[in-house]
């Protein structure tokens, strides 16, 4: 069966200009990086701030141009499209961002802000039509259609970001990329979020690119996790085999992280030497040499291909297996 989607050996890298007004080095944001999403499913993308996990989301999304590699969707190339090309793609491919207040438009009614996409797509030949459609929009994310004709500041961050998710679900996509959506909200109103998306995607069918740094998050929602560091995946895991038997140093050390329910349970933190290592001069060979307790003298000289230890289990270590 063809996947969803499917990126293959995707880069995007960002030129940083020199004092005279020239270009010098590239920002190595995202530095070939390979996954494939199938109907359905959940992947989680996770890692540390600047990793490239949201410019990932990005550049699928064609929000961003990629710098090479490939981004199939249903079997289609999309990565050099242009805009016209793009327009029934878009459709089908939506995105959740962080801060749902910076996502409205301030001056838009909630009734506003959903039309908006409906009419640029001509779905809706009448008023009534699009009223309709709004209505069933605030209703599949628990909000009351008398909330259309209200501002965004009227609004609560949790009720915010199910107006975002109800724009989302406007163009019915069949992919929705969800950059950290639940970040900046409290811990009771996160868990709220989360059971929405997962009742969303029984509901209709939907597939996600779930993107966080909170392992205990992505544990929630995802069926498979992807760990990035640094523009590259580490390690690409269903949910079980990740959290119960992690390969990758990197993994480990994340996962050490996470609060534990029971404060009489003691857990050993892994703590990670030195800081994280600059996109603009990357260290050669295995990118988390630098930090890794087993680093090689081959780990700074071969980087490390993605071997799989495990059915569907991959990791990027000379140590794995």
């Amino acid at each position: 069966m063809t996947p969803l989607l499917e990126v293959i050996n995707l880069k995007k890298h960002f030129p940083v200009g020199q004092g005279d007004g020239s270009r010098g080095t590239m920002v190595r944001a995202v530095d070939g990086i390979s996954f494939a999403v199938g109907k359905g499913e959940t992947l989680g993308l996770v890692g540390e701030s600047g990793c490239g996990k949201s410019t990932t989301g990005r550049v699928i999304l064609r929000l961003l141009p990629p710098t090479g590699g490939e981004i199939k969707v249903n079997g289609e190339n999309i990565e050099h499209l242009d805009h016209n090309q793009l327009m029934p793609i878009r459709r089908r491919m939506q995105i959740v961002f962080q801060d749902p207040y910076g996502s409205l438009n301030p001056r838009m009614t909630i009734g506003q802000t959903l039309a908006e996409p409906i009419r640029v797509h001509g779905l809706a030949k009448t008023q009534a039509q699009l009223t309709e459609r709004v209505t069933q929009l605030l209703e599949l994310v628990g909000l009351s259609p008398s909330h259309m004709r209200r501002y965004p500041h009227e609004f609560s961050g949790g009720q915010r970001q199910r107006i975002v998710m109800a724009r989302a679900l406007t163009l019915e996509p069949e992919l929705i990329v969800c950059d950290e959506p639940v970040s900046a909200l409290d811990v009771s109103i996160q868990a709220q979020i989360i059971n929405l998306l997962k009742d969303l995607q029984q509901k209709l069918g939907l597939t996600y690119i779930f993107i966080a740094h909170d392992l205990s998050v992505v544990k929630h929602i995802s069926d498979r996790v992807a760990v990035m560091y640094l523009g590259k995946i580490m390690e690409m895991a269903d949910k079980k085999s990740l959290y119960q038997s992690p390969q990758h140093a990197y993994t480990k050390a994340l996962l050490s992280a996470v609060p534990v329910p029971n404060p009489r349970l003691k857990k050993e933190r892994i703590i990670l030497k030195g800081d994280v290592p600059s996109p603009l001069n990357p260290p050669s060979g295995c990118v988390f040499r630098t930090r890794c307790l087993q680093a090689m003298e081959q780990c700074a000289v071969i980087e490390p291909p993605m071997r799989s230890v495990a059915p569907g289990h991959s990791v990027a270590c000379h140590l794995a297996g």
